[in-house]
């Protein structure tokens, strides 16, 4: 039976290479060749996505994932919707890059733009051109027999001297001296192409018309090719093709409603055709990119298995395009991605729908290309590609027997072979847990430093004690390695886990883990840089399924097996970094190979006919059920074929009778002397707003302390209590305010009584890699006929400069926001210092008071007063 499995397996997939497509959404009919007789192009191919394998030593570059098995056994969980067809990869592996061209070249496409990015140094090189990258996929696109060109991603690099004209212009004559002859460098008309955009890169008429004259000057002529605006664009000679619209824009993410009226092409066209210019639309397929937490506002556009993007082709061919520009190859992280997949959009059906898709309006038939060499492709991926059985089962489902019995009812499946084994160990090899109501220390060769509170109660959803656990107090901790730390992992690959206390206010967050490299690497930026450590992200992804029914018991746990060799003799001697300032963690655990005494071969209660789906009832040991408190297995399984899945970390409560905790009140702070207002924020009673206003509490021992209040989406106003003139006095206002994730922001407004017209500040937490993770902070104005509400819109009166102060984790920042009504001078201080100023008189009569601020915001000890 299991040969027969392989064979239908191979045989299903051999027939999707024949062109099968009785699968594919989109109709035959449908669009065919209807852009056949204009150039298409692709763009946005990544080239920069790093994952350690074949190459273990590879960095993983720009992926947060743990890449444990997800749902099906053949899959690794990462930070993206939908799923490769040869399974995660390193964009910088050549046989996967020749794969790529074959498959762009069978659509029809004219040529793909590749994504580069200028270094923001000196910015005359890309930072993908280390080891002579670029000429290697210039090799082999012109063994395929095709050309590629690139996109200068200049408009990303904000702030730096790549995005100096000057300096672009001899990056520019660099680069096409360098590869601009290359046999297999995209050329139109003998000129090699150039391409860049400039939404959020626009340097003036005038610097761009003597930039591109500098560049042809020393490298002749070159076919400019950009994407920007008409208006702009229009009056400069030299370019050649504009890009200048996107049918994303027409498209109202809330409603779903097309308006061809917005982002007009046929405006475009008609503009386009006065300055004798070639001009396109950019076409999406589709937008998703919910898994990421800076994307979560919705999906902007659904891909319907193709149709969509044909759709909107048509539609673009019925105003005479000179050329069309799809987004994006291999976008993953925006879910716009054509490259053939196991899931895009939900659909599964046809790997190759949307390069179907592609070579629909190109008037071709799709054939795909046989699928990268078994060499090239991680070994989860195998079985898709009839290469053998290279993925262990997966643990499907762990549960107590009636919720809260004294067994595990483990469910176990596999694709492909039979379940034969389970390995099931209590704890770990090497571990540390939190002490329990029982008084029980577990320390299984780790030890902690100082930067933990005291163990303090969790419970599940129904108020059961659910265990213990203690906060990290600080931005990181160590957990040490103590003389017993098992000699034999050192030489193994093992998997770290973490369990850690559930918060419904943060319940996509985690802890990020730092192990030291055996080999360290250097990094593509900044230039020079070399990577110490292994940096592990251990937080769901922005998706329902990734966060685990463990929450219900009060718990969320992750894992992630160290696919990156670690240097062991650091671990014993530096320890294990733990990073998650204010989480709570029960548990942190590693386990290592496994072990022939450990392996058991229970009689299942349930299996298939084919052995491949398998449930146990596993009887949990009797000192477990009897001693009170939080206790945690790992349980993984083996098949026929002789693998090893990846191990389910799984906790195991005793629902013990809660602890009664003592309600005690929070010793209120006494308003300073002179205040016109004050608010230590124990308490949301005088402020009003949208949204719910939580103050969150901690739990020590049996008093329940206020820590501090945080806002989520929400603005909430208070009275001040009488009307302050700042063109008589100035007005000074003193807040706290720390943020707890990336990528948010929040801040304070002063509004007259009317509620309508005000100033602002912001703190913008921006993300970790950007302002030495201290966030920007800026002034704004609202100006409004109807009073001011969370998403209403404002003025930026000053740039946007570094608070100069590490805007996650840490202590709170100290802001002071003082408007001067007789000079017009609104300055922002934090710590002190003064970090932006602005000059506006507008208004100067205020009453109100706001707080503004998204998700994972937080705001302490408000203080009003007037000179």
């Amino acid at each position: 039976m299991i040969i027969f499995e392989k064979l239908k397996l191979r045989n299903w997939f051999l027939a999707i290479l024949a062109c099968c497509s009785l699968h594919t959404l989109v109709g035959k009919e449908q669009g065919f060749a209807v852009a056949k007789d204009i150039p298409t192009y692709l763009q946005e191919w990544h080239i920069w996505w790093g994952f350690p394998f074949p190459d273990t030593d590879e960095r993983i570059g720009h992926m947060e994932a743990n890449f444990d098995q997800y749902r099906e056994p053949w899959r690794l969980n990462w930070d993206r919707n939908g799923y490769p067809l040869p399974g995660l990869y390193d964009s910088g592996n050549l046989e996967i890059i020749r794969w790529q061209i074959r498959c762009i070249k069978a659509t029809g496409v004219k040529s793909v733009a590749i994504m580069v990015h200028p270094d923001m140094v000196k910015g005359l090189v890309f930072i993908q051109e280390k080891d002579d990258f670029l000429n290697k996929i210039l090799d082999i696109a012109a063994e395929e027999d095709f050309q590629v060109f690139f996109m200068d991603e200049v408009a990303f690099r904000k702030g730096s001297v790549s995005q100096d004209p000057e300096v672009m212009a001899q990056r520019i004559i660099r680069f096409i001296k360098k590869y601009g002859s290359h046999q297999g460098f995209f050329k139109i008309n003998n000129e090699p192409v150039y391409y860049y955009q400039t939404w959020g890169y626009w340097v003036g008429q005038q610097e761009t018309e003597t930039m591109i004259e500098t560049v042809e000057n020393e490298v002749g002529p070159v076919h400019w090719m950009v994407f920007g605006d008409i208006n702009r664009l229009g009056e400069i000679e030299q370019i050649d093709d504009v890009i200048g619209v996107a049918n994303i824009n027409r498209m109202d993410s809330r409603t779903r409603e097309w308006d061809s009226s917005k982002q007009s092409l046929e405006a475009l066209l008609r503009q386009a055709k006065q300055y004798g210019k070639n001009a396109g639309e950019l076409i999406y397929p589709k937008f998703d990119g919910t898994a990421q937490p800076w994307r979560t506002k919705g999906v902007a556009m659904y891909g319907d298995g193709g149709n969509v993007f044909v759709k909107s082709v048509e539609e673009a061919m019925r105003h005479e395009p000179d050329l069309l520009m799809f987004s994006s190859w291999n976008d993953w992280e925006e879910g716009a991605n054509f490259e053939p997949g196991w899931d895009f959009d939900g659909y599964m059906g046809d790997p190759y729908a949307y390069c179907r898709a592609l070579a629909k309006v190109n008037g071709v038939e799709f054939v795909p290309p046989p699928p990268p060499s078994k060499s090239a492709v991680h070994p989860t991926i195998w079985e898709k590609f009839g290469y053998g059985d290279g993925a262990g089962p997966i643990i499907e489902d762990v549960r107590r027997s009636h919720d809260k019995g004294n067994s595990l009812e483990v469910t176990v499946r596999d694709s492909v072979s039979r379940v034969t084994e389970l390995e099931l160990v209590q704890n770990g090899d090497v571990f540390w847990i939190s002490e329990q109501p029982s008084g029980l220390k577990l320390q299984g060769g780790l030890t902690h430093d100082d930067g933990l509170g005291e163990s303090s109660e969790v419970l599940n959803a129904l108020d059961f004690s659910a265990g213990y656990a203690s906060e990290i107090l600080q931005p990181s901790i160590r957990f040490k390695t103590d003389s017993n730390f098992p000699s034999e992992m050192r030489q193994d690959n093992p998997v770290i886990g973490v369990v850690y206390a559930f918060d419904r206010l943060d319940p996509f967050g985690g802890v990020t883990i730092k192990l030291p490299r055996k080999n360290p690497v250097e990094v593509s930026e900044p230039v020079g840089k070399v990577e110490h450590d292994y940096r592990i992200k251990l937080q769901p992804a922005y998706r329902s399924d990734d966060v685990g029914h463990s929450v219900w018991d009060g718990w969320q746990v992750r894992t992630s097996a160290l696919y990156t060799p670690v240097d062991y003799e650091k671990v014993s001697s530096e320890g294990i970094e733990v990073a998650g300032k204010g989480k709570r963690i029960a548990a942190i655990s590693i386990l290592g190979d496994v072990q022939d005494r450990r392996v058991i071969r229970p009689e299942p209660y349930m299996s298939n006919i084919e052995g491949t789906r398998v449930s146990y009832l596993l009887k949990l040991p009797r000192h477990t059920i009897e001693t009170p408190g939080l206790h945690i297995f790992w349980i993984r399984a083996k098949d026929s074929s002789g693998n090893w899945g990846h191990p389910k970390l799984v906790t195991v409560p005793n629902y013990e009778k809660r602890q009664e905790a003592q309600q005690v009140n929070v010793t209120e702070k006494p308003a300073p002397e002179g205040s016109i207002f004050w608010d230590d924020l124990n308490s949301m009673d005088q402020w009003k707003g949208i949204g719910h206003a939580i103050s969150r509490t901690i739990k020590t021992e049996k008093i329940v302390k206020q820590e501090h209040t945080g806002i989520g989406d929400s603005l909430f106003v208070a009275n001040v209590g009488q009307t302050l003139d700042s063109a008589r006095k100035p007005i000074s206002i003193k807040f706290k305010m720390l943020h707890t994730k990336y990528g948010r922001g929040g801040g304070l407004i002063i509004l007259n009584d009317a509620g309508n017209q005000g100033y602002g500040i912001n703190w913008d937490s921006s993300s970790e890699n950007q302002y030495k993770g201290q966030g920007n902070v800026s002034i704004t104005k609202f100006d409004s006929e109807a009073p001011i509400k969370y998403r209403s819109p404002s003025e930026s009166l000053s740039q946007r400069y570094s608070s100069g102060h590490v805007a996650v984790g840490g202590e709170y920042a100290d802001f002071e926001f003082i408007l001067d009504g007789s000079s017009g001078e609104l300055v922002v201080k934090v710590d002190g210092v003064i970090r932006s100023r602005a000059r506006d008189s507008s208004f100067t009569t205020f009453s109100k008071i706001g707080l503004k601020g998204g998700k994972f915001v937080l705001f302490d000890d408000i203080l009003v007063m007037q000179e």
